[in-house]
Formats: structure tokens, sequence, C-alpha cells
């Protein structure tokens, strides 16, 4: 899978050399990524995740979510904290 990064938004506040000069950077880190190395190895288990979920669970949720649906205006959410590896793993390097 390719994933291409479109920074034409962010020129008005970074130099394009800038952006780019994190190319280096984002290489690294996407390697750590998947090899799991640097700290905080064992909170990377996102990065398999589209290989490796659970597709009978995912079904099961599927199943809930048309429930839901079915049954309510709408779904109110509420949750405590969030997940502080996902956005704080590239300073772990």
């Amino acid at each position: 899978m390719t994933i291409s990064f479109d920074y034409t938004n962010a020129l008005p506040f970074m130099k394009k050399s800038e952006v780019e000069g994190l190319s280096e950077f984002v290489k690294v880190t996407h390697g750590m990524h998947h090899e799991k190395k640097g700290l905080g190895p064992d909170f990377l288990g996102w990065v398999d995740l589209p290989l490796t979920y659970d597709k009978e669970e995912f079904s099961r949720i599927k199943q809930a979510v048309k429930k839901i649906q079915n049954q309510s205006d709408a779904l109110i959410v509420i949750v405590i904290g969030g997940s502080y590896f996902g956005d704080g793993t590239p300073f772990f390097l």
C-alpha cells in the first residue's frame, strides 16, 4: 500500500524544505513501528491491526451497529482519556 501526503495546505505555515526535511524522520519512524523497535514496542498492536483483527468480533460489532441504527435516532459515546502512545510514539525514538 502506498500512502501519499499532500502538504499543500501546510505551505502557508511551513517552508517546502521544512516539510520535505521530515521525510527521513518519517521513514525511520515507519520502519521502527513495523519492526517493533524503540521504546514502547508493546503498544504497537495497532500497526498490524488491519491484518490481525478479530473478524468474528467485527461482524458482531456491525450487527450491533445495525440494531442501534434501527432503534435509535442518535448514539452518544462518552469516553475518558485516549491513546497516549498513538500520539506519543514518535517521541520515543
